[in-house]
């Protein structure tokens, strides 16, 4: 609801489509006809390499929308066998030069995606460990990074809203950690097995 002099951020015209808010009703409703047409429209998205930039006006970081999509298909399963693997090369896409991710908050995102969709192999997990331990505050907590909301203006200063805490950051990181430590044992458990049969 509008106040009597505040501006609507939302043209009438304009139908909104955010791929996060989809993402979520689709893993909450499951797979009934009714989702259909939302979950046709993800797989475009993600087929197409459309820029997730552009995509959700509340979410700033396209690991949010892969991380939404990724755990959707928990509970549905998106598009062919080859969904994952190219959804994983659009998540790894994010990274830089170096192979890092823009900050702790992305890379955790990133990580329970990958975890989500079966390509965890795809990074170094005892380094990806490594780093969000290093980056741990001394209180046990995460930094907090704009996790929710529209910082650009582009939908004008009522639009302007963010949501971050150290709490949501520190929620990814431990849900992260959880994911690569299966990881870790499961790989611990593989070499064990491969040296008791050698």
């Amino acid at each position: 609801m509008l106040s009597e002099k505040e501006p609507s951020v939302v043209a009438p015209f304009r139908i909104e489509a955010d791929p996060v808010v989809n993402a979520n009703i689709i893993a909450y409703v499951g797979d009934v006809p009714a989702t259909k047409k939302a979950q046709q429209w993800l797989m475009e998205v993600n087929e197409k390499g459309t820029n997730l930039e552009d995509a959700s006006k509340w979410y700033p970081d396209p690991a949010s929308i892969y991380y939404a999509i990724a755990r959707t298909t928990l509970r549905v399963q998106l598009g062919s066998e080859k969904f994952p693997s190219l959804l994983a090369e659009r998540i790894l896409s994010l990274r830089d030069e170096s192979g890092e991710f823009k900050n702790v908050l992305q890379a955790a995102q990133a990580v329970v995606a990958l975890h989500n969709i079966g390509q965890l192999d795809h990074v170094n997990v005892q380094s990806q460990f490594e780093y969000f331990i290093a980056l741990q505050q001394e209180d046990g907590s995460w930094p907090e990074l704009l996790a929710f909301g529209d910082q650009s203006m582009r939908f004008g200063v009522v639009g302007q809203i963010g949501h971050g805490s150290e709490s949501v950051t520190s929620a990814f990181c431990v849900e992260a950690l959880e994911c690569l430590l299966e990881a870790l044992k499961l790989s611990s458990k593989f070499r064990r097995s491969k040296v008791s049969t050698d």
